[in-house]
């Protein structure tokens, strides 16, 4: 029995298939609807999920004389009051948004996060990345660190919000991004004057990183590492731990951010007096 699909996302076809054959239904054949790709899709006006599922229902169904299946889904965040909801496909608009979830209890300052999805998460051994804003108050970095002790996090990473370019958020900024060369654009460099200043905003990401699993004077020390290794592993984790233990220390963030912030000054100032 062959059931078309009002999709062309893969994946989705996948779990369908996967769906008939975990309730014993292996004859079940699910397939996208034949030409979908060339088919201008219905306006998604429903409020609901279901709302919209029905809608893209009626709407396909005219075009085949087979089984027709449809569906919608979407992020619903806890944190944003079941937001974005319905509205997910469009809620970015043109560029990838960073949402700004401010006092919600169960979020990070910046990031779409729920205690379900990190459970989901962790359960099949996927560790995330928090992005570190620049422009970040004291206030926000107490959220990141109560979040993570109270979710188990220690073992995600951190990096700079960085304004990559060809976005919206990298022409936005372009004024203070002047001079700066292109290797600083690796989400490990700030590239713009933090909110608490330099000196503090270091001193926090650098508290940061010491509240992460990498920090061998932490929970989980030298010697911890070194039983989860092969004896002849131990020289290159050594290296690698070694190496990490950096990031724990603003003062090292804190002089090749004032060297290079000096250098792209000085290119800035020459780039304008050329202009």
């Amino acid at each position: 029995m062959i059931i078309y699909c009002a999709t062309t996302n893969r994946g989705k076809l996948r779990e369908f298939r996967l769906a008939a054959e975990t309730c014993g239904h292996p004859e079940v054949v699910f397939e996208p609807l034949p030409g979908i790709r060339e088919i201008v899709p219905p306006e998604e006006t429903g409020h609901t999920f279901a709302e919209n599922a029905v809608l893209k229902a009626e709407y396909y169904s005219r075009l085949t004389e087979g089984t027709l299946f449809a569906e919608d889904s979407g992020l619903a965040v806890d944190a944003l009051g079941g937001a974005p909801g319905v509205y997910s496909a469009r809620f970015a608009g043109d560029d990838i948004a960073v949402v700004r979830v401010g006092e919600a209890a169960d979020a990070v300052a910046y990031g779409i996060c729920s205690a379900d999805a990190i459970d989901v998460a962790m359960r099949y051994g996927v560790n995330g990345n928090f992005l570190i804003d620049p422009d970040w108050a004291e206030a926000d970095f107490q959220a990141l660190w109560d979040f993570i002790a109270r979710h188990g996090l220690q073992r995600s990473g951190f990096t700079i919000l960085t304004p990559l370019p060809g976005t919206a958020f990298f022409r936005d900024l372009a004024p203070r991004l002047a001079g700066h060369p292109w290797y600083r654009y690796d989400m490990h460099h700030v590239l713009w004057e933090p909110r608490l200043g330099a000196k503090r905003f270091f001193e926090l990401y650098a508290e940061t990183w010491r509240r992460s699993v990498l920090n061998t004077s932490g929970e989980k020390r030298w010697l911890d590492w070194m039983r989860q290794v092969r004896p002849a592993q131990i020289p290159y984790l050594t290296r690698v731990l070694w190496r990490t233990q950096r990031m724990m220390r603003a003062e090292a963030y804190l002089r090749e951010h004032e060297s290079v912030s000096a250098a792209a000054r000085g290119a800035a100032r020459s780039v304008a007096a050329q202009s």
